[in-house]
């Protein structure tokens, strides 16, 4: 009862409020923690936060109002209840980072390659056997972590070869749970 009580006080915060928690120095907007069944609407309308933090909560999506987020350079949506990537993420062009490890991703859109920014790409701990995505489309990708993952033999190879031919573009290719 404590849970919903606060999820309910989160859904009807205003956006005053919540620029009120906005770290102003480095303009993050940090959700994490809360146990958030949806992000609140007014959440949307700060598009002055770069960095947004919705970890550790029961999202299964985003509201297609994220969009507007277009100053966004980290996300992160780790230890929520993700089956999908929500596609609304690959309109947040300006994306750095991106980490969405500990949910239960199953599949990619291969429309991630649009996130042509994209440094930063944590899947660990999904539900991943394929990428569905060619890596060489993220020119930018210099760690991906990918630990944790039931990933097929071919992936595995085909990661292992890419790190090969490309050294130093891809710094860090976590497959076991090792920095490679």
């Amino acid at each position: 009862m404590r849970m919903l009580r606060y999820n309910l006080h989160m859904a009807n915060i205003s956006a005053a409020e919540l620029r009120k928690t906005i770290h102003k120095d480095s303009q993050v907007l940090d959700l994490g923690k809360r146990k958030l069944l949806r992000v609140p609407d007014t959440v949307t309308e700060l598009t002055e936060v770069k960095i947004l933090d919705l970890s550790h909560s029961y999202l299964t999506e985003l509201p297609t109002s994220a969009n507007k987020l277009t100053n966004l350079t980290s996300l992160i949506l780790s230890h929520n209840r993700l089956a999908q990537l929500p596609e609304i993420v690959v309109e947040l062009i300006n994306l750095i980072r991106l980490y969405v490890n500990n949910n239960q991703l199953s599949s990619l859109p291969t429309s991630i390659k649009q996130l042509t920014k994209l440094q930063e790409l944590d899947l660990s701990n999904n539900k991943l056997e394929r990428l569905c995505i060619d890596i060489n489309d993220l020119k930018h990708l210099e760690k991906l972590y990918v630990e944790g993952n039931p990933l097929t033999l071919e992936v595995l190879r085909s990661l292992m070869e890419l790190r090969a031919k490309n050294p130093g573009r891809i710094n860090i290719l976590d497959i076991a749970g090792e920095h490679l």
